[in-house]
């Protein structure tokens, strides 16, 4: 009787062990779906982007094909289309590894292979102002609209 006993006990212990581990799995996988619910990148065509940026405030929104390169204190990224992205930073990466000691002003502003890069950013500001537009295959200045960002994802451009 004593033996039953014991087992039943043991059986009782080990049921509210596999309770407790139960219980904190499905706190992770909440915890985890929070995480899974962060904002995805809505997709944007760059042209869209340099019509309307302030559409896209506080948004995060994954455009293609634009310019980088580093500057004193920040990184430059340009659509050659009238747009250009200011970032405070670039997360780390092969392709800000390539942006950082390869891609310099001239290199962004002629599109250096490696150079040109896919984004996802949360614009955080819009302004107009000077900078470099490519018209007709030629680099020249006049206003275009410049979106702040604070760190950006980059990849390389397909």
């Amino acid at each position: 009787m004593m033996e039953q006993e014991s087992r039943v006990m043991v059986g009782i212990r080990f049921g509210a062990r596999i309770r407790r581990l139960l219980a904190i799995g499905s706190a992770l996988a909440i915890n985890g779906a929070a995480f899974a619910g962060e904002p995805q990148a809505v997709s944007v065509t760059s042209k869209a982007f340099a019509q309307n940026p302030a559409h896209y405030l506080n948004q995060t929104i994954a455009v293609a094909d634009f310019a980088c390169y580093r500057r004193e204190a920040d990184y430059l990224c340009s659509s050659g289309k009238g747009l250009d992205v200011v970032a405070s930073a670039i997360e780390a990466s092969a392709a800000k590894k390539k942006i950082d000691e390869e891609c310099g002003e001239m290199d962004g502003i002629e599109r250096k292979p490696g150079c040109v890069v896919d984004l996802i950013l949360t614009p955080a500001s819009v302004a107009r102002a000077q900078g470099n537009v490519v018209r007709k295959g030629i680099a020249t200045t006049g206003e275009i609209w410049i979106v702040r960002a604070g760190s950006i994802s980059i990849t390389a451009h397909h």
